[in-house]
Protein backbone atom coordinates (compact mmCIF):
# COMPACT_ATOMS: atom_id res chain seq x y z
CA UNK A 1 0.00 0.00 0.00
CA UNK A 2 1.68 3.31 -1.12
CA UNK A 3 0.62 7.16 -0.01
CA UNK A 4 2.29 9.84 -0.42
CA UNK A 5 2.23 12.37 1.65
CA UNK A 6 2.46 15.99 0.18
CA UNK A 7 2.60 18.83 2.49
CA UNK A 8 5.43 21.84 2.73
CA UNK A 9 6.12 21.66 6.51
CA UNK A 10 8.75 19.36 6.84
CA UNK A 11 7.53 17.98 11.03
CA UNK A 12 4.31 16.82 10.11
CA UNK A 13 5.55 15.50 6.48
CA UNK A 14 7.93 13.27 9.38
CA UNK A 15 5.25 13.06 11.33
CA UNK A 16 2.63 11.51 9.30
CA UNK A 17 4.90 9.27 7.44
CA UNK A 18 6.33 7.59 10.77
CA UNK A 19 2.56 6.96 11.66
CA UNK A 20 1.50 5.79 8.18
CA UNK A 21 4.45 3.57 7.33
CA UNK A 22 3.28 1.94 11.55
CA UNK A 23 -0.26 1.46 9.99
CA UNK A 24 1.80 -0.50 7.33
CA UNK A 25 1.56 2.57 4.39
CA UNK A 26 5.14 2.37 1.89
CA UNK A 27 5.22 6.11 2.33
CA UNK A 28 7.27 8.82 0.78
CA UNK A 29 6.75 12.32 1.91
CA UNK A 30 7.28 15.64 -0.74
CA UNK A 31 7.12 19.16 -0.08
CA UNK A 32 5.69 20.86 -3.17
CA UNK A 33 3.09 20.37 -5.56
CA UNK A 34 5.49 19.60 -8.90
CA UNK A 35 7.43 17.03 -7.20
CA UNK A 36 4.00 15.77 -6.05
CA UNK A 37 3.17 15.59 -9.55
CA UNK A 38 6.58 14.01 -10.82
CA UNK A 39 6.44 11.17 -8.06
CA UNK A 40 2.97 10.11 -7.82
CA UNK A 41 3.43 9.88 -12.34
CA UNK A 42 6.55 7.39 -11.47
CA UNK A 43 5.39 5.35 -7.85
CA UNK A 44 1.87 5.23 -8.32
CA UNK A 45 0.75 6.00 -4.97
CA UNK A 46 -2.97 4.08 -3.48
CA UNK A 47 -3.85 7.46 -1.21
CA UNK A 48 -1.86 11.00 -1.13
CA UNK A 49 -2.56 13.55 1.70
CA UNK A 50 -2.35 16.55 0.31
CA UNK A 51 -1.90 20.13 1.76
CA UNK A 52 -3.55 22.69 -0.48
CA UNK A 53 -1.39 25.26 0.33
CA UNK A 54 1.56 23.59 -1.22
CA UNK A 55 4.65 25.80 -3.68
CA UNK A 56 3.97 25.00 -7.25
CA UNK A 57 0.83 24.52 -9.05
CA UNK A 58 -2.31 25.32 -7.79
CA UNK A 59 -4.19 22.67 -6.02
CA UNK A 60 -6.92 22.09 -8.26
CA UNK A 61 -4.28 21.66 -11.25
CA UNK A 62 -2.47 19.13 -8.38
CA UNK A 63 -5.78 16.85 -8.09
CA UNK A 64 -6.97 17.37 -11.81
CA UNK A 65 -3.42 16.16 -12.67
CA UNK A 66 -3.25 13.14 -10.10
CA UNK A 67 -7.01 11.73 -11.11
CA UNK A 68 -5.41 11.94 -14.55
CA UNK A 69 -2.94 8.65 -13.79
CA UNK A 70 -4.26 4.93 -14.33
CA UNK A 71 -4.87 3.85 -11.83
CA UNK A 72 -5.89 7.09 -10.08
CA UNK A 73 -5.08 7.05 -6.10
CA UNK A 74 -7.73 8.25 -3.65
CA UNK A 75 -6.96 11.80 -2.62
CA UNK A 76 -7.50 13.17 1.33
CA UNK A 77 -7.37 16.66 1.54
CA UNK A 78 -5.18 18.18 5.10
CA UNK A 79 -5.42 21.93 5.01
CA UNK A 80 -5.93 24.70 7.46
CA UNK A 81 -7.94 26.55 5.10
CA UNK A 82 -11.70 27.40 6.04
CA UNK A 83 -13.31 26.93 1.80
CA UNK A 84 -11.24 24.17 0.42
CA UNK A 85 -13.74 23.48 -2.34
CA UNK A 86 -13.38 26.67 -3.51
CA UNK A 87 -9.53 26.73 -3.87
CA UNK A 88 -10.24 23.42 -5.77
CA UNK A 89 -12.70 24.50 -7.86
CA UNK A 90 -14.15 21.76 -10.60
CA UNK A 91 -11.22 19.61 -9.08
CA UNK A 92 -12.92 19.18 -5.39
CA UNK A 93 -15.67 16.56 -7.32
CA UNK A 94 -11.85 14.14 -7.06
CA UNK A 95 -11.12 14.71 -3.51
CA UNK A 96 -12.49 11.81 -1.43
CA UNK A 97 -12.70 13.31 2.23
CA UNK A 98 -10.92 17.19 4.27
CA UNK A 99 -9.10 16.75 7.03
CA UNK A 100 -8.95 20.15 8.59
CA UNK A 101 -5.75 20.88 10.77
CA UNK A 102 -5.06 21.13 13.10
CA UNK A 103 -6.43 17.65 13.23
CA UNK A 104 -6.81 14.84 15.46
CA UNK A 105 -4.11 11.68 14.45
CA UNK A 106 -6.94 9.49 15.49
CA UNK A 107 -9.50 10.97 12.86
CA UNK A 108 -6.62 11.37 9.92
CA UNK A 109 -6.00 7.47 10.34
CA UNK A 110 -9.70 7.11 10.73
CA UNK A 111 -10.13 8.21 6.78
CA UNK A 112 -7.54 7.14 5.89
CA UNK A 113 -8.66 3.39 6.70
CA UNK A 114 -12.05 3.63 5.93
CA UNK A 115 -11.26 5.16 1.98
CA UNK A 116 -8.32 2.44 1.32
CA UNK A 117 -8.57 1.72 -2.19
CA UNK A 118 -6.85 -1.91 -1.23
CA UNK A 119 -9.14 -4.73 -0.12
CA UNK A 120 -8.68 -5.88 3.31
CA UNK A 121 -7.43 -9.13 1.92
CA UNK A 122 -4.89 -7.64 -0.09
CA UNK A 123 -2.69 -5.91 2.50
CA UNK A 124 0.08 -6.58 3.93
CA UNK A 125 0.78 -7.30 7.39
CA UNK A 126 1.71 -3.91 9.44
CA UNK A 127 2.10 -2.69 12.71
CA UNK A 128 -1.29 -0.78 13.95
CA UNK A 129 -0.78 2.49 16.21
CA UNK A 130 -4.00 1.00 18.34
CA UNK A 131 -2.76 -2.34 19.19
CA UNK A 132 0.17 -1.11 20.98
CA UNK A 133 2.54 0.48 18.16
CA UNK A 134 1.43 4.41 19.54
CA UNK A 135 4.20 7.45 19.42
Amino acid sequence: MKLLVADDVPALRWLLTEIMSRDGWQVTAVGDGWETLRIARRWQPHMVLLDLDLPGPGPSRVVAELQSLAPSPVVIVVTGMDRPEELLGDAAVHVAAVVKKPFDIHVLREQVKKLNPIPPEGRPPGRNLASGGGI
